[in-house]
């Protein structure tokens, strides 16, 4: 079963982005607030939830679905 990292409640206007990520100590619980701001640097997106869907060991990485809002407009 997938994890759900959330900080923020669930609601419309979302997006998501599937996505290899690579750093997978932050994957770890009670890293949320690093990981969210680890790919906000590096999407320039608000991450507002993360979901894991499967770890790749051979590849050292993780992928992801990380969630943000809609552009207001």
């Amino acid at each position: 079963a997938p994890a759900l990292l959330e900080l923020y409640p669930r609601g419309r206007g979302e997006r998501s982005t599937p996505m290899l990520y690579d750093t997978l100590e932050l994957l770890r619980p009670g890293n949320e607030v690093d990981l969210h701001a680890d790919l906000s640097a590096r999407t320039g997106l608000e991450i507002v939830r993360v979901e894991v869907q499967r770890f790749d060991m051979l590849r050292d990485a993780a992928e992801i679905v990380i969630f943000y809002p809609m552009p207001r407009g």
